[in-house]
């Protein structure tokens, strides 16, 4: 069992609502093992999101903005100033396959990987390093739902390490050259 109780304690204790209960089982860690299961839940907001979660594919993001890749980034990042430089620019260039990219501020990792996983933004990227218990499940379901981790561009295959260094990326595996 891989349990953070409390993802995003700063969001809990300011009451925004970017915090998640992470829960995985990993019978192996291997990540496409079969007999993995993960769930996160935020106790604001209800939203919940497990291995025997229905996924739409990308239902929410795609559909209101074609040719858009919307990603996610810590709140305390964004904050530091870390994506200024490159916010204006983004939204200017089109990428490789002709997409636009914007990045929007949020708390918790758990959160923002359930995020990802039910389809809502398109990536999530961080330039801090990252314990087993804050991304083991949101791995897991992103996993199960086609996005790929990547730890300083190598693609991740197993948990094994207790601390994973970045820059750390979740998407899918057609879009990390973007």
């Amino acid at each position: 069992f891989i349990v953070d109780p409390i993802d995003g304690t700063r969001e809990l204790i300011k009451g925004v609502p970017e915090c998640a209960v992470s829960w995985g089982f990993f019978a192996s860690s291997k990540i496409k093992d079969p007999s993995n299961w993960g769930l996160i839940f935020n106790p604001f907001t209800g939203f919940e999101l497990s291995s025997s979660s229905t996924f739409v594919a990308n239902q929410i993001n795609q559909s209101h903005y074609p040719n858009h890749l919307l990603g996610m980034v810590s709140r305390t990042e964004w904050q530091q100033g870390l994506f200024r430089k490159y916010q204006k620019q983004l939204m200017k260039q089109k990428t490789i396959a002709g997409n636009c990219i914007s990045l929007a501020p949020k708390g918790s990792i758990a959160y923002k990987l359930a995020l990802l996983a039910a389809g809502i933004v398109d990536f999530v990227f961080s330039y801090r390093s990252k314990n087993i218990w804050d991304i083991a499940a949101g791995t897991l379901l992103c996993d199960q739902r086609n996005f790929v981790f990547f730890e300083r561009g190598k693609k991740i295959t197993h948990l094994k390490k207790q601390t994973y260094t970045p820059p750390l990326l979740w998407c899918r595996g057609e879009n990390y050259q973007e």
